[in-house]
């Protein structure tokens, strides 16, 4: 099961290739306006949150000018795990 987004993301992904498609601070602008209407609607958001904190974190440490995608190397590391590039040529589906 896929996504053509998926398709499309997976040479960044399998290269850690951040070059910026959407950038982390434009994810924080729209998970706050999320979260805002939330709470304008009583509705309780707590994964949106704990994505934002996490975007938050990204944002803070410096990576505004590279892709959202850093949050995969991101949770990785906090897991302990070090990520490396396979450096190869995968289809993203728009040839």
């Amino acid at each position: 099961m896929g996504s053509m987004f998926q398709r499309f993301n997976s040479p960044a992904l399998v290269n850690l290739d951040w070059t910026p498609t959407f950038t982390p601070d434009l994810l924080r602008k729209d998970l706050d306006l999320e979260l805002a209407a939330g709470e304008k609607l009583g509705v309780q958001m707590a994964v949106a949150q704990a994505t934002r904190d996490l975007v938050d974190q990204v944002v803070n440490s410096g990576n505004t000018d590279c892709d959202f995608g850093i949050l995969l190397e991101q949770q990785a590391e906090a897991s302990g795990v070090k990520l490396q590039p396979e450096d190869i040529k995968v289809d993203d589906g728009l040839h």
